[in-house]
């Protein structure tokens, strides 16, 4: 049966780290890891890394712009 873990440590009151993963018998199915920052009292995302879309990746938020999808090849998430 797989199991899903999310939860957020905080660096400072303006930073957090956040990740969630689902895993089944020890190993990692899927997973998201965060760094977020505090701008205005809104909690927005700076670096996510990620198995969305079917594969690894890094997202990179630039306020204003797009996000930079960067794919990073492995051979599992062990």
């Amino acid at each position: 049966m797989a199991r899903e873990v999310d939860f957020f440590v905080e660096i400072n009151p303006f930073d957090r780290y956040r990740q969630k993963h689902l895993s089944n018998k020890g190993k990692i199915l899927k997973f998201t890891v965060q760094y977020e920052t505090n701008i205005g009292g809104q909690w927005l995302p700076v670096v996510r890394y990620d198995t969305a879309h079917g594969f690894f990746h890094r997202d990179v938020m630039h306020p204003g712009k797009r996000q930079e999808k960067i794919y990073i090849k492995v051979k599992n998430y062990q």
